[in-house]
């Protein structure tokens, strides 16, 4: 079975406070943009770095009643060219008790929402396009160097 065409890595899974630093291929920035994997399968001259300097968003989220909620916390890239499924700077956590935590964040600009709970939701529709405008017209923006810890202001359930 061979592999070719449009390629992206991604870490679907790490441990805390590490994410994907970058991907070269004989020399090229390929992180977020991909790369053509031709025909043979083969790719050269690859370079996959991985960081436990991760950045961390964290935060509290409330109803309508100033009360903590039980929710979604969705923490997307404020540059909308990085929204596809499974980027590294797409992350979605539960909060049971109204506070949640981020991890393995690359540094960057983002929005961070709050939704209703996602448990029970198996499907990865939250990481559509559509949805993720939707979210950002009413997130709060945050930046975060490597390694750094931001705390957003408080989000409120829709």
């Amino acid at each position: 079975v061979g592999l070719y065409g449009p390629r992206r890595f991604t870490l679907l899974q790490a441990s805390l406070g590490w994410y994907l630093k970058s991907v070269t291929i004989a020399g090229t920035d390929v992180t977020d943009t991909g790369f053509e994997l031709p025909g043979s399968g083969t790719a050269t001259g690859a370079e996959i770095v991985l960081s436990a300097r991760g950045a961390s968003i964290a935060g509290r989220v409330v109803d309508g009643r100033n009360r903590p909620a039980a929710a979604g916390v969705v923490v997307m890239p404020s540059d909308r060219r990085l929204w596809m499924p499974y980027a590294r700077q797409l992350k979605r956590v539960e909060t049971r008790d109204g506070t949640f935590h981020v991890q393995g964040l690359p540094p960057g600009d983002y929005w961070v929402a709050a939704v209703p709970s996602f448990t029970g939701s198996g499907t990865d529709e939250w990481q559509n396009p559509a949805v993720l405008d939707a979210l950002a017209s009413r997130a709060e923006r945050v930046t975060v160097g490597e390694s750094e810890a931001v705390e957003v202001p408080l989000l409120r359930l829709p």
